[in-house]
């Protein structure tokens, strides 16, 4: 995307902030802005692709909501998504390491094959290189 000719955010990038955004949209069934217990279930529900067992979603409220309201509002959604795991201490948007996925990603499957496996391996190495003086 852009903004008077310069890039702002990349499509990719501004597709994967929006889609946990929807979700949090589509899951709030009473539209007050927070999440109770269930709606969270849901959330987790859209996002993971299946649903999520009772225990983890006690275990995300209780982390999630701060405030120890009770439900999960907005501000606490996004902190939480942008907060870095504790123990692989990566966010929800990893915007670097998604960027070189995908751009060695040739053929967009999703996978990295062999070859370009190779590739990032060539890559990686030249830049190690370029900061060593022979």
């Amino acid at each position: 995307m852009t903004y008077e000719g310069n890039m702002v955010i990349k499509a990719n990038e501004f597709n994967q902030i929006m889609l946990p955004m929807a979700c949090f949209s589509a899951t709030d069934i009473n539209n007050d802005n927070e999440l109770d217990v269930m709606e969270l279930k849901n959330l987790f529900w859209l996002l993971d692709g299946k649903e999520p067992e009772n225990a983890r979603v006690q275990k995300e409220m209780m982390a999630i909501d701060k405030d120890g309201g009770g439900s999960v509002d907005r501000l606490e959604w996004i902190a939480y998504l942008v907060s870095p795991d504790p123990i692989t201490g990566s966010s929800y948007f990893d915007f670097e390491l998604r960027t070189s996925f995908m751009y060695f990603d040739d053929n967009a499957d999703g996978f990295i094959n062999l070859q370009e496996f190779a590739d990032f391996l060539k890559e990686d190495v030249k830049h190690l290189l370029a900061g060593v003086s022979m």
